[in-house]
């Protein structure tokens, strides 16, 4: 594994340009030397000052709120350290309140759910165009099942944890009065 110089993500040696981020590499790969997060279990940079996936710090910090206490942990979506008290997401990742109501899994944020797998894949797509990875979850099965099963049959955008605001803001500077999100030509999505 290796390190992108421009936005410090983990990439795999063969890579020509940076997953998260789009910077072509060509050789511009730091190695890098990871190791498993001893909360979460995912690979990480040595180096790294908290894990990205749950938040876990990795090097001393005071809580954002309370000076007098030390971190656990920082907030998996906008970085606020936080103490036991200010963890909002119990045990498998650190969210700050603000933040708490935001589904995470795996380092994962679901940032749009749609019933259309269409629609899920144009956001995708025009997020990852926006240099911010995204990746679509289906729970649907077109082929068994013909009828609609509510919550069961949610289409899932997901981007990276400390992409979530990124690609929220992303996705409501496109989206229309009526709620619908639109991208580029007219290409609409149903209200989110």
């Amino acid at each position: 594994m290796a390190i992108c110089p421009e936005c410090g993500s983990l990439a795999p040696d063969s890579f020509a340009e940076c997953p998260t981020c789009g910077t072509p590499l060509n050789g511009q790969l730091e190695a890098v030397s990871t190791e498993a997060c001893p909360h979460c279990g995912e690979q990480i940079a040595s180096e790294a000052e908290a894990c990205p996936a749950c938040g876990e710090i990795r090097t001393p910090h005071q809580c954002s709120r309370h000076a007098d206490r030390s971190a656990r942990g920082v907030c998996v979506v906008c970085g606020a350290a936080l103490c036991d008290e200010c963890n909002a997401g119990g045990d498998a990742h650190f969210l700050c309140e603000p933040h708490r109501q935001v589904p995470v899994a795996g380092g994962w944020a679901q940032v749009y759910t749609t019933d259309d797998d269409l629609e899920a894949g144009l956001i995708r797509d025009h997020l990852e165009a926006e240099g911010v990875d995204a990746r679509v979850i289906s729970q649907k099965d077109h082929f068994s099942l013909p009828v609609d099963l509510g919550e069961l049959s949610r289409v899932r955008v997901l981007v990276p944890a400390y992409d979530f605001l990124d690609a929220t803001t992303l996705i409501e500077e496109h989206m229309d009065e009526s709620g619908e999100v639109r991208f580029g030509d007219g290409e609409a999505a149903a209200d989110a």
